[in-house]
């Protein structure tokens, strides 16, 4: 649970839609494996919280704005990255066959991890529609700055 930590917020972004944060920058998949957790396993929680996500969608003021998807990826060695690519086209695959109208915008806050987090989403982005890749974007720099424009607390991050 640690390693992989997803969760709906209690509080919307600024725009009120629902957030649903993930933690990746401590999820080494090699470490899970070893103790037997698999992606699959991984995936099972992801879409509990994915229905989580879809209720609170359909509760909110502005549900045709989808969700805000923040993945947190600034502490991601290229190493854990690119053991997770499984993970990361098996959450492609899900979301975009069983969940497609509830992405808004997905924010992957890249840290010093710039240049790999935009080439794990460029890769992402031949797996999912147009209209789904154009909502994803990578935030560079300082990930506390790129939660400022949907009015999130830095306090995500700690």
């Amino acid at each position: 649970d640690a390693m992989y930590h997803v969760t709906v917020l209690d509080t919307p972004d600024n725009r009120q839609r629902p957030v649903l944060f993930m933690r990746l920058g401590e999820l080494d998949l090699s470490k899970l494996k070893k103790v037997g957790v698999t992606v699959k396993v991984v995936m099972r929680r992801h879409v509990r919280e994915l229905e989580r996500m879809q209720k609170a969608v359909e509760a909110s003021p502005v549900r045709e704005a989808g969700h805000l998807f923040v993945q947190d990826v600034s502490n991601c060695s290229l190493r854990k990255g690119l053991l997770a690519w499984p993970l990361w086209m098996e959450v492609a695959r899900v979301g975009q066959a069983y969940y497609p109208e509830l992405l808004g915008c997905l924010c992957a806050l890249a840290g010093h991890q710039g240049p790999i987090a935009h080439w794990v989403v460029n890769r992402m982005r031949v797996h999912v529609d147009p209209v789904t890749a154009q909502k994803i974007h990578v935030h560079m720099g300082a990930p506390n700055a790129g939660l400022n424009p949907f009015g999130l607390s830095s306090d995500l991050l700690q």
